[in-house]
């Protein structure tokens, strides 16, 4: 599952009861694995996150949604996991966010995600626009990597808090009973023919978050993805303010 956009989550975003719906959608949910008995979230904010540098992704700036998971009864453990050391995940995680991640996951990481996903978790990779978060091409291969099609162009839209009207919204069970979302400045995906898109941008014409189709098969170890193509943060967005997340 992919946020191109760790807005949703924050604070300002969270005063808005679909934001917070959404986040009570995101822990609840049913799976036939053993997963789905899970009472932990982990907050992965380590391999040198953008979001965990700056600050925007800290406990305070995550408050309120820290506030809503942990009032639909789950506790919140920190993994600041480095590049390598994700070598297993207790039985009773359910779901793994991974914010702004700037330390590209290993084979042997990606297998134990793929495991993970395989009995019934949820792996959330958070990320953003280029220009503020310049590791658009690690995203694209953890993607090619959890064997899905969908890509990040890594483009930004919406920038600044945007409401976006329920006609953006897709029906899934993340976004069930929600009329709206508020977001500020996501990159853009490009969905794989099996992905489901959660909701699209203010022209309801781009994706900004969707959930991918995987393949748990695990990797070989040696295995080598295809070169990810680097883009050019000033050629997208060149008014943008790079240190922020919102844009401005």
């Amino acid at each position: 599952m992919v946020f191109n956009d760790i807005n949703p989550f924050d604070n300002t975003a969270m005063a808005n009861a679909n934001n917070q719906l959404m986040a009570r959608n995101l822990v609840n949910y049913t799976t036939t694995g053993p997963r789905g008995a899970g009472t932990k979230v982990l907050f992965d904010r380590g391999r040198n996150s953008v979001c965990g540098g700056t600050g925007e992704c800290s406990d305070a700036g995550l408050a309120t949604f820290r506030s809503v998971i942990q009032g639909e009864g789950f506790t919140i453990e920190e993994l600041n996991s480095t590049q390598g050391s994700l070598t297993a995940l207790p039985l009773e995680v359910k779901v793994i966010f991974l914010w702004n991640p700037r330390e590209t996951f290993t084979n042997a990481e990606i297998n134990v995600l793929k495991q993970f996903a395989d009995e019934g978790g949820r792996v959330i990779f958070v990320g953003e626009w280029q220009g503020y978060y310049d590791a658009i091409s690690l995203e694209n291969d953890f993607l090619g990597k959890m064997g899905a099609v969908m890509t990040n162009t890594g483009q930004a839209v919406d920038c600044g808090y945007n409401t976006l009207p329920q006609a953006s919204l897709r029906p899934h069970q993340i976004t069930q009973g929600m009329t709206n979302i508020t977001i500020a400045c996501s990159s853009v995906l490009v969905p794989g023919p099996n992905d489901y898109p959660l909701y699209y941008d203010s022209s309801n014409s781009k994706v900004l978050s969707a959930v991918a189709t995987i393949d748990t098969t695990p990797l070989p170890l040696n295995y080598v993805g295809p070169q990810q193509v680097s883009l050019t943060p000033q050629s997208l967005a060149p008014l943008l303010n790079p240190h922020s997340s919102t844009g401005y």
